[in-house]
């Protein structure tokens, strides 16, 4: 995860003389968001359409708290709303870094493999961005995708696909 963030920063930032910050990774907010979203019940599934609005929810508050302005992505599928959380770092019109991680399950499980730790993963990139944020070369756009999934993956309607 140090290795992770410190790369993403260091693409992103200015070319000027740059060393490897220091993350400092919040362990306990990693652990918070797993568990929080993997408590979510029903499952967090495109069969549940306002357990995933919970989840956005939580994901927007996040960005908030870390100081960036979360923007919703609604789109329909078969007549039901869902929604991609965007919120961005940097020029606004600097090349862009789209870093992403999907809050959706496949069924009825807790989803906190892929799922829950990569938001967890995405949010905490994207605090520590925002304290370089001055220093950004590029536009860092994180992207929280929904219906990843089957029965939604490798169709138009995924999330990453919208």
């Amino acid at each position: 995860m140090l290795f992770f963030i410190s790369g993403c920063l260091l693409f992103a930032c200015s070319r000027e003389e740059f060393s490897y910050p220091e993350p400092n990774v919040q362990i306990e907010s990693l652990k918070s968001t797993v568990k929080y979203l993997s408590a979510i019940k029903p499952s967090r599934s495109a069969d549940h359409p306002n357990s995933l609005k919970k989840s956005a929810e939580y994901i927007s508050r996040k960005f908030h708290e870390y100081g960036l302005k979360p923007d919703s992505q609604k789109f329909a599928v078969s007549g039901t709303q869902y929604e991609n959380v965007i919120a961005s770092v940097g020029p606004e019109n600097g090349q862009r870094l789209i870093i992403g991680a999907h809050y959706d399950v496949c069924g009825d499980q807790p989803g906190a493999d892929d799922n829950a730790s990569g938001i967890a993963g995405l949010l905490e990139i994207a605090r520590f961005a925002k304290v370089y944020e001055p220093r950004l070369r590029h536009r860092i756009d994180f992207v929280a995708y929904t219906l990843e999934e089957p029965p939604h993956f490798a169709t138009t309607s995924m999330g990453s696909y919208v």
